[in-house]
Parts: C-alpha cells; structure tokens; sequence
C-alpha cells in the first residue's frame, strides 16, 4: 500500500467532517434567522447555498472513498 492510497481515505474523512460540521453550523445559524425574525427570502437562500455545499462535499467524499476501496482491493 502506497501513502497515495491512504491519502485518498484521508481526504475522503475530511470532506465527511466538512459536510458535518457545515451541516450543524447552518442548521444553527438558521434557527438564529429565525429566532431574530430576519428576511425569509434571504434564509431560503442560505438554506439553497449550505446545502449545495454540504451535497457538494459528501460527493466528493463518495469520489475519494472510492478512490480508495478501488486502490486498497486491486
């Protein structure tokens, strides 16, 4: 096993850990919206972006993991 190969497992974590953590920070700043009766249209629209991102991440996490199993298994 190369180091190549580890480092794609590596990225892969990160990326889930990106998706997590972006995840709970927009859950949490859109409660905040809410609860302080800012513009709907601007809190849908940050919903949209967040999660754009957070889909974004976890396919780049499936890429790398698969990267991986591919690499680990042949």
């Amino acid at each position: 096993m190369k180091f190549h190969n580890f480092l794609d497992l590596i990225i892969s974590g990160a990326f889930a850990l990106l998706a997590f953590l972006f995840y709970l920070f927009s859950k949490d700043e859109v409660k905040t919206r809410r609860e302080k009766d800012m513009h709907e249209g601007l809190t849908r629209v940050e919903i949209f972006k967040s999660w754009a991102i957070i889909i974004f991440s976890i396919l780049f996490c499936l890429k790398y993991f698969f990267s991986f199993i591919t690499d680990f298994f042949s």
